[in-house]
């Protein structure tokens, strides 16, 4: 139940930009899903999901980036969720703001230890997101991801 971005295949690399958008309604987010595209997901609301639905799924991309938007009043999921076989090509999430029930979520435990680049920087989060489901657990002043993916704190807000 997502609402895809540029789902497929081609044989040539592919510019998508999904920006200043509102995505709200308990139905589902996007869906990132092409081969060959560079996503830029950035200026966007998502607000309202509680249907066991990410506000935004990787499933698969040349690269993503993922900046300055608002994800709020999402429950019973995270925020942002890595499909089963995103391929983990760049992949940046960045000066987001987060006031969700859950953050990240990887459909493969060790997914995001073995991504090539993996930036999380500048985000703002909720104290109230619970970081002990969805492959994350709570390391005092710093977010871990199972299997010892570090978020700094000093590079992200917890408010």
């Amino acid at each position: 139940c997502y609402y895809s971005i540029a789902v497929g295949a081609a044989s040539g690399k592919i510019k998508v930009n999904f920006t200043n958008n509102k995505v709200t309604g308990s139905w589902g987010g996007i869906n990132l899903d092409w081969s060959t595209a560079d996503y830029y997901v950035a200026n966007n609301v998502f607000s309202g999901f509680n249907c066991s639905k990410s506000a935004v799924q990787l499933s698969n991309a040349m690269s993503a980036v993922i900046e300055n938007n608002v994800f709020e009043n999402i429950t019973d999921e995270n925020a942002i969720r890595f499909y089963k076989l995103y391929p983990g090509n760049p992949t940046t999430i960045r000066n987001n703001k987060f006031e969700v029930d859950y953050l990240l979520y990887s459909d493969v435990p060790n997914a995001i230890l073995s991504y090539s680049e993996f930036v999380f920087e500048g985000n703002t989060i909720s104290s109230k997101t619970n970081l002990t489901l969805g492959h994350i657990t709570n390391s005092g002043p710093e977010m871990t991801l199972a299997h010892g993916y570090i978020i700094d704190t000093d590079f992200n807000t917890i408010e």
